[in-house]
């Protein structure tokens, strides 16, 4: 086995160890991600939202989905 084969071993092996949470999260939230909305101006914090979700950043999703409900009730009212 070369050097290189090694290293792919390994980076195969660190990635199906420690990005298969983003992977099980990713497919959770894939449908709210290919919905668009009707105003498109809430596409950005929504996929802020989805992006912090994915790499487990709970309270900044929190955060964010807050400030997304405030700007939305902001708009329509």
């Amino acid at each position: 086995m070369s050097n290189n084969e090694a290293k792919i071993e390994d980076f195969e092996k660190y990635f199906n160890e420690n990005c298969s949470y983003e992977f099980e999260v990713l497919k959770k939230i894939q449908n709210i991600l290919n919905t668009p909305y009707q105003m498109p101006e809430f596409d950005p914090i929504r996929g802020e939202i989805c992006e912090c979700l994915i790499y487990g950043l709970d309270i900044a999703a929190i955060t964010s989905t807050n400030f997304l409900v405030e700007h939305f009730l902001k708009t329509v009212l």
